[in-house]
This record gives C-alpha cells, sequence and structure tokens, in this order.
C-alpha cells in the first residue's frame, strides 16, 4: 500500500484536501479488506480518470459510475466486483408547466438550495422538459420531499426506475482548419475566438485536455482526445480528414449540444 502523499501523486493537478483524503480513506480500505469500498463522492473527471490509470497500472478492480452516457461525474468504487450495489440513483425531474422552459443551471440551482452539496449530485441531462438528474441514494428520497418547485414552475419526482430510458448523448460534427496540432490553435478553431483570446483561456485554467487542466499552450493534440472549455462546452477531437494547399489540417470535431 503507498502512503498518503504518494497516492496523492497519480492527481496531476493540486487536489483539494477533503476530495484526495476521502479517496485514499476507501483506498486504503479496499487495500487492507479485500472488500470493494465505495468513493461517496460524485467525482469530476480529473479525479476518476487519474484513479481508472491508477487501478489499470496496479491491477485493482474498479468501476466508475456516472449512469449516462460519458458521464462527466462519476462515483467510484475499489475492487469492485459485479455483485456490488451502487449507492446511487438517478431522479426524474419532470417540469409541470407548459409555459417555462428550465435549463440545466435552473435544476442544479433549485438543488443547491435545498442545502445539498455538490459532490452529492452527478450529471444533469435535460431533454424537452425532463430532467435526469444522478443523486447519492442517500439524498434521493430528501429531494423528492423537499423539492416541490423549479423556480415559479411545480415539478413532480421520481425515481427512474428504466435506466434504459435515459436520454443519449447529442453531438454536432463540425469541420475546423488548425495550422498545427498546439491546442492554443485548436482552441481558437473551436470556439470561434481570436489566438490571443484563445492563450488567455489557457493561462485562466478554462481549459481541460483529456479531462485535465493545462496551461500549456503548446500542449500536443491528438487523434481521439477529449477538449473541455468552460463556457464554451465540451468537444471530441477526431481525426485529420484531410490537408488544404497550405498544408494546414482540416480536422472531424463533435461538440456536445
Amino acid at each position: 500500500m503507498i502512503s498518503k502523499d504518494n497516492f496523492y501523486k497519480i492527481f496531476p493537478f493540486k487536489v483539494e484536501d477533503e476530495i484526495a483524503a476521502r479517496i485514499y480513506d476507501k483506498y486504503v480500505i479496499a487495500d487492507r479488506s479485500g472488500n470493494s469500498s465505495v468513493v461517496k463522492y460524485f467525482l469530476t473527471p480529473q479525479y476518476w480518470s487519474s484513479l481508472e490509470r491508477f487501478c489499470r497500472d496496479n491491477s485493482i478492480a474498479y468501476l466508475s459510475e456516472g449512469f449516462f452516457e460519458e458521464a462527466q461525474r462519476k462515483i467510484f468504487i475499489f475492487n469492485y466486483e459485479e455483485e456490488d450495489y451502487i449507492p446511487a440513483v438517478v431522479l426524474k425531474i419532470i417540469n409541470k408547466s407548459k409555459f417555462s422552459k428550465l435549463m440545466h443551471k435552473d435544476y442544479l440551482g433549485a438543488l443547491l438550495a435545498l442545502g445539498i452539496e455538490r459532490h452529492t449530485v452527478g450529471d444533469i441531462i435535460v431533454s424537452d422538459n425532463i430532467a435526469y438528474v444522478a443523486v447519492l441514494e442517500d439524498i434521493s428520497q430528501y429531494v423528492i420531499d423537499n423539492l416541490i418547485t423549479i423556480g415559479k414552475s411545480p415539478c413532480l419526482i421520481e425515481v427512474l426506475t428504466n435506466i434504459q430510458e435515459l436520454p443519449t448523448v447529442s453531438k454536432k460534427e463540425m469541420e475546423i482548419i488548425v495550422t498545427s496540432r498546439r491546442l492554443d490553435n485548436f482552441i481558437s478553431s473551436i470556439c470561434g475566438v481570436s489566438r490571443s483570446e484563445a492563450i488567455k483561456l489557457i493561462d485562466q485554467g478554462k481549459v481541460l485536455l483529456e479531462y485535465l487542466e493545462t496551461r500549456e499552450k503548446s500542449a500536443l493534440v491528438k487523434d481521439n482526445s477529449t477538449i473541455t472549455v468552460r463556457g464554451y462546452g465540451k468537444f471530441d477531437i477526431d481525426n485529420t480528414i484531410r490537408r488544404t494547399k497550405s498544408d494546414r489540417q482540416i480536422v472531424r470535431v463533435h461538440k456536445y449540444i
């Protein structure tokens, strides 16, 4: 078993002490007991992607679960076995108002206004007038009992029993032109901003490459990688389709919508 200080080094970023300590405690329990151990936090991609690499490198069985296709926030289980119970559910929140259209921020804001901590809530996917929300099972009944309205819109909440009902991720295919595979070139093209503005976004820590914050404007963007830009969205980088006469690359990209 590795020490806490060495364990923290698996995360290539500055960790939040409370989150990292909770993860390490669950790792220690799993290592000492040989049984499964659940991190009952919905972790951001920086955390769960690093934990996945750590477990693969050390032959540790694991599960990172967010319910939705390509979920951003996931709970993590060390020493996972198929019969293990996952302590989370998906709530189906139906907007009963015919006169208002609620957005992701409306649902999240209403949940947090109940005094719920952010790490107890996973992804929120809005489809038509329904929001599908992953939450820890511990708080599910509290949400059902207390979330009566969102803004001025009455709502109906139930636990989703048929996971097949979950909406799929929607993406828009686009083609961009880049002069090189540098990150700043990609940010400029996918966000439709100038090169200097792209560098500013990177310098401000608003860009995640493969779910990890990077401030290296010259970082290499590989095929089949993912870029997230706060305020602009998430993008899957496919591959180079062809080159222009001036040897610029035309790259296929899928933007999450």
